[in-house]
């Protein structure tokens, strides 16, 4: 009887050992899994970037802040608001957001816009077709 207490005693210590190393090692890995992906941060929004109305610049002619290129003049802003702010934004300085006529231009704006987030004069209505703020379609 004494031997079959003794088995029955190793047993349960064996099985409550197991699991207390189950469940550290459960813990082990949940801890590892928070570092290696730190939790999530709100997104903030994109900042726009204006082009002065008229399009008939030089690109020494551009009022203070701006950044001439071609016949435009470009001005990034640090307000961080969504597309309709942005274009309010540019509106209020005589400005809209920026369109993109050549693969010149976007190299530039990439480059001075130091590749941040920046909201340009593209929009489309539902599943419509993406159109620039004159009216004419992104191709």
């Amino acid at each position: 009887d004494f031997s079959l207490r003794c088995t029955k005693d190793r047993k349960v210590t064996i099985a409550v050992t197991v699991l207390a190393v189950m469940l550290l090692l459960t813990v082990a890995i949940i801890v590892l899994a928070a570092k290696k992906h730190p939790p999530c941060t709100a997104p903030t929004l994109p900042t726009p970037s204006c082009l002065e109305s008229g399009n008939n610049h030089t690109g020494g002619d551009c009022l203070e802040s701006g950044i001439g290129f071609g016949n435009k003049c470009f001005y990034f802003l640090d307000e961080e608001v969504d597309w309709e702010g942005s274009q309010h934004s540019c509106l209020s300085r005589q400005a809209q957001l920026a369109t993109i006529d050549t693969k010149e231009e976007l190299h530039f704006l990439l480059r001075y816009g130091n590749f941040m987030e920046y909201w340009i004069g593209l929009w489309r209505e539902g599943s419509g077709p993406w159109k620039w703020l004159n009216g004419s379609l992104f191709n």
